[in-house]
């Protein structure tokens, strides 16, 4: 069973995490986060069940995460890995995990479709040769054996995911993504995923069109203890003042560059240079004259492709990915400006509407900006001031405080 704790932020995840695990110290867990910052907290917060973290410095293992893993969960130990080397993931592996009885716990949303670097020439080889077979848009091994070498990273992907092709509008060109395999989920005796805003993410579209069933789960908070709960109990006292936690910057003047519905997308920051250098000057004018603060309380974020053209003096090196999220790394930075727009990439649209499935642009985009924008002082409590210069995104947040300070009843 699926159990997903869709909570906001400092709701106590982590905490019921632990607690349950604590209080089920004779089962077997595996423990994923993308980053290995959590996991150590996970660790330290269970120390009778020994978690190991896989490794890929050992030369008994032959310098292989992937092979410590499998030993590891043949002989029946409890993990803490990445989401990274959750989706290496391989049959026998999952074998092991269905005969251990392992519960796997998912913190933030695991990435279940990954554009793959692979040319229609090299999927070609392998349909001719036997090695794979296309079918409603996916490609999987039909069980012959490679003993090449060429194709070795394809075929050892294969192994443990699924190939999709997705036909671009633009002539000639596809893109495949790489998807988990239902089993991946099925395997494992029970599975809790922790996130927030789950039904615009992309793995609750995986769990619709495989038919995985799900269901929401809550957290109790008692004295200083979490648990999860049946329902949705808790929500944080904070949450009640939000519109006075996160002040977002109001100015027309350096807000106007962003009022296009597109403005400051990739593509956009891409071929509108002049426009990009008002944004430059106006993100300026924002740390500089708005906010006399030190280069340790700023947090700003913008596509990669664009950090070089619009950093400043002053928050030079402050530059925070667009899309991070589960980590404490930033909890001290009160200044932030989220110089992005962001989109779906359109293939990934056109694939999940094969399915029926409306991809959900806003809501993909809030999800994202909210999950950067936690990882400042906010997660504590304390007020940010933030500079949102696109007004979709600038709209999408202050429609989505005001909703959810209305909601439930607050500790």
């Amino acid at each position: 069973m699926i159990k997903v704790c869709d909570a906001i932020m400092g709701s106590g995840k982590s905490q019921s995490t632990i607690s349950y695990i604590n209080d089920h110290k004779n089962e077997k867990f595996v423990y994923i986060t993308p980053y290995l910052d959590e996991a150590t907290r996970i660790r330290d917060g269970c120390p009778d069940l020994q978690f190991a973290e896989p490794s890929k410095t050992i030369s008994s293992y032959n310098f292989s995460k992937l092979e410590h893993t499998k030993y590891l969960l043949e002989k029946g130990r409890n993990i803490t890995t990445t989401h990274a080397a959750f989706r290496s993931y391989t049959n026998d592996m999952l074998e092991s995990i269905r005969r251990g009885g392992y519960t796997l716990f998912v913190d933030e949303a695991v990435e279940v479709f990954q554009e793959a670097k692979y040319s229609d020439g090299d999927i070609d080889v392998f349909l001719e040769s036997g090695y794979v077979q296309y079918e409603s848009g996916v490609y999987s091994l039909t069980g012959k054996e490679y003993t090449g070498d060429r194709l070795r990273d394809l075929f050892e992907m294969l192994q443990c995911n699924n190939l999709i092709k997705v036909d671009s509008k633009a002539k000639g060109t596809q893109y495949y993504y790489w998807t988990l395999p239902r089993e991946i989920f099925t395997s494992f005796k029970e599975v809790y995923i922790l996130t927030y805003l789950f039904d615009s993410q992309e793995i609750k579209y995986f769990m619709d069109i495989n038919k995985i069933d799900y269901k929401y789960i809550g957290i109790r908070h008692e004295g200083s203890e979490y648990h999860f709960t049946e329902y949705p109990e808790y929500i944080p006292s904070y949450v009640e003042n939000l519109e006075n936690k996160l002040r977002i910057f109001s100015k027309e003047k350096i807000n106007c560059v962003g009022d296009n519905r597109n403005a400051l997308s990739a593509n956009w920051l891409k071929t509108h240079t002049v426009e990009r250098e008002v944004l430059r000057k106006n993100l300026y004018t924002f740390m500089r004259y708005h906010n006399q603060c030190s280069c340790n309380d700023i947090m700003w974020s913008t596509f990669n492709g664009n950090v070089k053209s619009l950093r400043g003096r002053g928050f030079y090196t402050q530059n925070v990915a667009f899309n991070k999220k589960a980590t404490n790394d930033y909890r001290d930075r009160s200044v932030l400006a989220y110089c992005v727009n962001i989109f779906a990439h359109p293939n990934k649209v056109r694939f999940f509407a094969r399915y029926g499935i409306t991809y959900d642009e806003n809501g993909y985009a809030l999800s994202t900006m909210i999950q950067w924008i936690w990882r400042s002082a906010i997660r504590d409590g304390k007020e940010i001031q933030l500079y949102i210069p696109s007004r979709r995104m600038r709209e999408l947040l202050v429609a989505w405080i005001k909703d959810t300070s209305k909601k439930g009843s607050y500790e």
